[in-house]
């Protein structure tokens, strides 16, 4: 007997013909090249795969079905597999590596393969290769870069819920934000029609499970919901909580299947996968904007900065919008400072900030862009007498006593004044330029004080 003949037990099936049905009705898409990379054999799944009888599949370079940006990569690897010579019966293995493939429908599928060397058996000569449609890593992979780059949020969320959904499981999937008083606003969802559905399968057996992932059989539960689920088609529903780490949000996957309970395990476990890595999205996503607001708020007062004042009047001078800036600097503010300490002083500019706030108007933006200066930017097409005005009703908001019983260690009452100066988008062609205007008028209220006094 040859060293690679194979003997069948006498237990087992002796015809033939059985192995080859087994092998063409595999679950698995199985694919044999030989050493030049050309197809000799497609098991039926594989033909469903790359959208190809065997007819039309045997003879054909392998190569034509890889993408185009992953060639370089398969051949490299084919090559090297090659390279290693026959290997009879040992079971060599090949792969285990990620590329793309194009259907005969021009579809790129992301896919697992992982091959066997047979070049040693004449009746295989050449790698029997499984190839797994792998929708799972890559969907995984286009999140984590997104995540790296920056992507809008709403966009690497719809990726989450794919990720619920990939093939082979016929599932829809949302993401749902409890808003306040009650109720879900649906952040995402796989197909728009279950979106209206969601918030039923956020509330489905609540109260009858744990707080975890959970997967629901609707025609077990006795409620509304339950109900109208099942008279739409949905017999299992998955919900799980995104976990934000102490954030007062409140956000839940969900997913429903019309297709019976066959994947409820794989499910679940997409599920709680799925919602971690929501939460690390999410978790990104606010401390972005975190640092996006220390980076462009007064921490003491919580007024946007000079740099977002800035990018405020940059984005209306583009857009060709008017508007009126004050620039207002506080006078005998150092006084408080030197006689009632920093913690008073720091009391007197967050009482400053609440009287701008409230004079400007809902649609001005305050800002706080030194240690006692503020500015006002104030939409509209304010002539100089209107701007004017403003800017008296601004000093006069300022002027008015604080009481010290807002101020730490004060028990009388305290004032300061302000100077206002003030420019119209008109006196500038940049932020810089509108700000310097505002400035000047500013210094020149100031030099007008300063000679009224005896």
């Amino acid at each position: 007997m040859a060293d690679d003949e194979v003997v069948a037990h006498p237990e087992l099936p002796q015809d033939g013909e059985f192995y080859r049905r087994v092998l063409d009705y595999l679950p698995t898409p199985t694919i044999v090249l030989d050493d030049q990379a050309r197809v000799t054999y497609l098991n039926l799944a594989a033909q469903e795969v790359f959208g190809l009888s065997v007819e039309a599949a045997v003879g054909l370079l392998a190569f034509e079905f890889v993408h185009p940006d992953d060639i370089g990569w398969a051949t490299e690897v084919f090559t090297n597999v090659v390279e290693l010579g026959p290997s009879p019966l040992e079971r060599s293995k090949a792969g285990g590596i990620h590329f793309r493939v194009v259907t005969a429908a021009g579809e790129a599928v992301p896919v697992h393969i992982t091959g066997a060397l047979g070049f040693g058996d004449p009746h295989v000569a050449g790698i029997v290769y499984d190839v797994r449609p792998d929708w799972g890593p890559a969907l995984m992979s286009r999140i984590l870069a997104g995540l790296a780059h920056g992507e809008p949020v709403d966009e690497l969320l719809r990726r989450v819920t794919e990720l619920v959904a990939v093939p082979p499981v016929p599932v829809h999937v949302a993401l749902l934000d409890r808003v306040e008083g009650g109720g879900y606003r649906v952040a995402t969802a796989t197909e728009e029609a279950f979106g209206a559905l969601a918030p039923v399968v956020a509330e489905l057996g609540r109260g009858r499970s744990d707080d975890g992932a959970v997967a629901v059989r609707t025609g077990e539960l006795d409620d509304d919901g339950a109900r109208r689920l099942v008279a739409e088609g949905y017999d299992v529903a998955w919900r799980a909580p995104v976990d934000l780490a102490g954030s007062s949000a409140a956000l839940e996957l969900v997913a429903a299947c019309r297709d019976g309970l066959r994947y409820e395990m794989t499910v679940l476990e997409r599920m709680r996968s799925a919602a971690d890595l929501a939460s690390v999205v999410l978790l990104r996503a606010e401390n972005d904007a975190q640092v996006l607001h220390a980076a462009t708020h007064d921490s003491l007062t919580g007024l946007p900065n000079r740099r977002a004042l800035e990018e405020h009047v940059e984005a209306h001078l583009a857009e060709g919008r008017p508007m009126a800036l004050l620039y207002v600097d506080l006078d005998g503010f150092k006084p408080v400072n030197d006689r009632h300490g920093h913690a008073a002083g720091d009391a007197v500019l967050q009482a400053i900030a609440e009287r701008l706030l409230g004079c400007a108007g809902p649609d001005a933006l305050v800002a706080r862009i030194g240690g006692d200066e503020f500015a006002v930017c104030v939409p509209g097409a304010l002539d100089d007498r209107a701007a004017e005005a403003l800017a008296v009703r601004v000093a006069d908001v300022i002027a008015a006593p604080i009481d010290g019983g807002r101020l730490p260690g004060v028990s009388e009452v305290v004032s300061v004044s302000a100077s206002v100066g003030h420019a119209r988008s008109g006196q500038g062609t940049s932020a810089d330029a509108l700000l310097a205007a505002a400035d000047e008028a500013m210094y020149e209220a100031k030099r007008g004080v300063d000679r009224r006094r005896p």
